[in-house]
């Protein structure tokens, strides 16, 4: 997929023999992006922390996994300096990550299969 990605302008995405989508790599995943994601590692992640990243301009969910979190936003709510300034507020980051969709998960989204899945 990804030499796909790399060399192709426009992409037909098909499904047992039919197309389902169509267009670049931009437009299909603007098509399936439902929220932007950033994950970042806090140094000292808390309550309060937590409670003050819901109040940031577009965040819709927040999830803390192996201690790193997961924000999901509305796409296009620019609210990552936000983010970054409420995590400076409670201690600073160790890492920040941008969770970016790519064709395989165009796929997987319009499909539910994985590229590899076996017909069954």
């Amino acid at each position: 997929m990804e030499e796909v990605e790399e060399i192709s302008t426009r992409i037909v995405v098909m499904d047992a023999g039919r197309a389902i989508a169509g267009g670049t790599v931009e437009q299909l995943i603007r098509g399936i992006q439902r929220e932007e994601k950033v994950r970042i590692t806090p140094f000292s992640p808390s309550n309060m922390m937590t409670n003050q990243l819901r109040t940031v301009p577009g965040v819709q969910s927040i999830e803390f996994i192996n201690n790193e979190y997961v924000i999901g936003s509305i796409p296009g709510s620019e609210n990552l300096n936000r983010i970054l300034e409420v995590a400076q507020h409670h201690g600073g980051v160790s890492n920040v990550k941008a969770d970016n969709p790519n064709l395989e998960d165009v796929f997987l989204t319009l499909t539910g299969k994985k590229l590899r899945d076996e017909e069954g």
